[in-house]
């Protein structure tokens, strides 16, 4: 684990550099991270591919693929292969928190791929990031119209980081993202608002400057290694930690200060801060049996003692993601 723009890809880049043979595979979980990532190692001078089941025999110092094509036959039948010829030196899971999150109906495969990786017996990376911002809630009046008050904001960001610097507004309602970019007149991104070209073409808009601002869904979370983002805004429900402060780690990558903010109307912090002191004077119960129901009401919390303020925002996502407060 290590801070968000610390340099986690040169834990693989300079082994496989430094190497005149062997292969490091590395599985990522979003397609926008495997063209970024496969770009700088080109740029790097290390040879690298993108997996593709149609061209089985390329060979290259590091091989990116999907969790769903990782668990796949034809790509294990390319990994015996390699490890045959004695090529195949480390296995590298990127956004490795994306496992943990790995369910059934989201990104199956990412668990999946790390248990059937795991049983080659060779060394395994497992990496992620974790931010290193300043944390805030901003509260808008209680008769102020949602849209007019991330619009507000965004316009005060934007005087206190003028281009190049970068905005991401997320929301996890398609409707409100909808709702936002209309009203604002901001691209939108999600996963059904185009195809993979014209997804490429809003990203690239964004990346180049020509647009500094994006309302989006995660799905412009993972893969987006811009260094001069320098406010993420969340607008709507928070659903866990992990997810959070993923997309909040888009910021600060250059280490200029910047800064993420969740956007709740006026008294969502005092409802919340009641209602933890509410649940603090009932009575433990203990469970014998630790229920699905029992560990996303435990994420909600978690949540609302974040927003809520009932410690340092900072410490709170430190502790939650990684267990340390120190």
């Amino acid at each position: 684990i290590m801070g968000t723009g610390a340099g986690k890809s040169l834990l693989f880049q300079l082994p496989a550099r430094s190497q005149k043979s062997g292969t490091t595979v590395v599985v990522v979980p979003l397609k926008t991270l495997e063209r970024s990532l496969h770009e700088r190692c080109c740029k790097a001078g290390i040879s690298s591919i993108t997996w593709d089941a149609n061209q089985p025999d390329q060979m290259a110092q590091v091989v990116f693929v999907q969790p769903k094509l990782a668990v796949g036959t034809r790509f294990n039948q390319y990994l015996n292969r390699i490890e045959g010829l004695g090529q195949l030196d480390r296995i590298v899971i990127d956004e490795c928190h994306t496992v943990l999150q790995s369910r059934p109906d989201f990104r199956p495969k990412m668990r999946e791929a790390g248990a059937v990786l795991k049983e080659r017996g060779k060394q395994m990376i497992f990496l992620t990031a974790t931010p290193g911002i300043r944390y805030s809630v901003f509260e808008y009046e209680a008769e102020m119209e949602q849209s007019d008050a991330v619009g507000r904001l965004i316009r005060q960001k934007l005087q206190e980081y003028p281009s190049p610097a970068k905005i991401i507004i997320y929301s996890s309602s398609i409707h409100t993202i909808k709702e936002l970019g209309k009203q604002l007149g901001y691209p939108m991104y999600y996963a059904e608002v185009g195809s993979e070209k014209e997804k490429a073409q809003i990203q690239q808009r964004w990346e180049n400057g020509s647009k500094q601002v994006v309302i989006c869904s995660n799905a412009f979370g993972l893969g987006i290694d811009k260094p001069d983002v320098q406010f993420v805004g969340h607008v709507g429900p928070i659903y866990n930690m992990e997810n959070y402060g993923q997309e909040s780690g888009r910021a600060g990558r250059d280490g200029k200060p910047s800064e993420a903010a969740i956007i709740v109307r006026a008294g969502t912090q005092e409802a919340l801060q009641q209602q933890d002191e509410r649940r603090r004077r009932e009575p433990t119960q203990n469970r014998a049996v630790i229920t699905d129901a029992d560990r996303a009401q435990v994420k909600r919390l978690k949540v609302a003692q974040f927003i809520g303020g009932m410690s340092c925002q900072r410490i709170h996502l430190d502790y939650k993601l990684d267990d340390w407060s120190d």
